[in-house]
């Protein structure tokens, strides 16, 4: 990571004009690349993983808990990433957790239950470029 407009090799910028700062996508840690790796693991390309896990954190950011699994299933970005309402709402559950709390969110699953709910996600996805 760089300060001062120095941008590495396939970093981005994550900040304004004035002392920005780049980050190189590889240098990302934390829960969220967790999901990423999870669902890259389960047969999703890299690019829809890191697109459709970043949308779906934005929904869930701005909408309420008993709303964010519905207002995935509607958006227009993931349906335009050829995410289907079902893969759109499994996703929803891998990041968040289930509406009941059968299905714990990102922060809290083990490895192999984010492993399972990645499946579910990726499995969906499948599905959709089948009927497609």
């Amino acid at each position: 990571m760089t300060i001062e407009g120095v941008v590495p090799e396939g970093g981005s910028s994550l900040a304004g004009e004035a002392g920005e700062l780049y980050v190189g996508i590889d240098e990302l840690t934390g829960p969220f690349v967790r999901v990423i790796d999870a669902l890259r693991e389960a047969g999703m390309p890299s690019t829809l993983a890191w697109a459709g896990s970043v949308r779906i954190a934005q929904i869930a950011a701005h909408v309420s808990v008993a709303n964010a699994h519905t207002m995935a299933a509607r958006d227009a970005t993931l349906a335009s990433l050829g995410v289907s309402p079902t893969a759109a709402r499994a996703w929803m559950t891998l990041l968040v957790g289930s509406r009941r709390g059968t299905v714990l969110n990102a922060l809290d699953a083990d490895q192999k239950s984010l492993a399972e709910q990645a499946a579910v996600v990726a499995a969906a996805w499948r599905k959709t470029l089948l009927i497609a």
